[in-house]
Parts: structure tokens; C-alpha cells; sequence
């Protein structure tokens, strides 16, 4: 091998390791770091400011539904409790919720959220309130009442 070779090899070595870097960092990502989704583009503002909530109402919301689901833990953990009695205390915690979370957001306001949200291919985030397939103390609902 020549020497204008080599020179042509080591040049061409160095060319790659300094594009190299560069490429990656303008590369689309597929995946954010750490596999955690992003909530939406840079461009576009959050739901809630869409819908014409204020930021303090959402965080009153959020504090409202997590000591409402600190409350149902609560309940579930107590023993002293028929599964009966539970339902009734769990459903009436979620209840005091709601009315505090409807003072905050208009029905209006819930609707757009919820409309924004799905349109973005979001989940609900928060209001979770409503329960789900398994009951909420983790046990399995069939459906049929006692």
C-alpha cells in the first residue's frame, strides 16, 4: 500500500467518525429517552390549555383525584370492612370527588379536554375515577351484584 493510500484510508476514517455524530443527533428518533412517550409535539400546547383551563385548576384537579385514590387505598386495606361496605365507601369517596373536580371545569371545558385528548391518541391522564375492569381494591367485578 502506498503512502497516498494510507493517507486516503486515514482521511476517509476521519471523515466517518466526525459525520458520524452529527447524523445521529439529527436523526428522527423513534423512541424518546429512557422509552418514556411524549405527551405531544414541541408546537403544540397541552390539552388543558386548549380547553381554557388554568393551570392551577388542573393542579387542584390532580391533587383532588390523588387524595381520592389515597382515600380508596385506604378503605380497601381496612379490614374491619364487609367488600359491601367497601363498595358503598369507595363509591361515596368517588362521588365527593366528582363535585369537587366539577367545581373546578366546566362541563364544557371536560368535554374539550377529553375531545383533545383522544384526538392525540392520549389516555384520560387523569379522572380516573370511574373504575375500570377490576375493582378497586384489585379484586375481579363479574358484573353481578350480591
Amino acid at each position: 500500500m502506498t503512502r497516498m493510500q494510507r493517507f486516503g484510508l486515514v482521511v476517509a476514517g476521519l471523515t466517518l467518525l466526525l459525520i458520524y455524530p452529527m447524523a445521529a443527533q439529527t436523526a428522527p428518533s423513534s423512541a424518546p429517552p429512557h422509552g418514556k412517550p411524549t405527551s405531544r409535539p414541541p408546537h403544540q400546547s397541552p390539552c388543558w390549555q386548549q380547553a381554557g383551563i388554568s393551570q392551577s385548576a388542573m393542579q387542584q384537579r390532580k391533587q383532588i383525584e390523588e387524595s381520592a385514590h389515597s382515600q380508596v387505598e385506604s378503605v380497601c386495606s381496612d379490614s374491619s370492612l364487609t367488600p359491601q361496605q367497601k363498595q358503598q365507601k369507595i363509591h361515596q369517596l368517588r362521588q365527593e370527588a366528582h363535585k369537587q373536580v366539577e367545581g373546578l371545569i366546566t362541563p364544557h371545558q371536560e368535554q374539550a379536554l377529553k375531545s383533545c385528548r383522544a384526538s392525540r391518541g392520549e389516555g384520560p391522564h387523569m379522572g380516573g375515577m370511574s373504575g375500570g375492569g377490576g375493582g378497586p381494591c384489585g379484586e375481579m367485578t363479574s358484573g353481578n351484584k350480591p
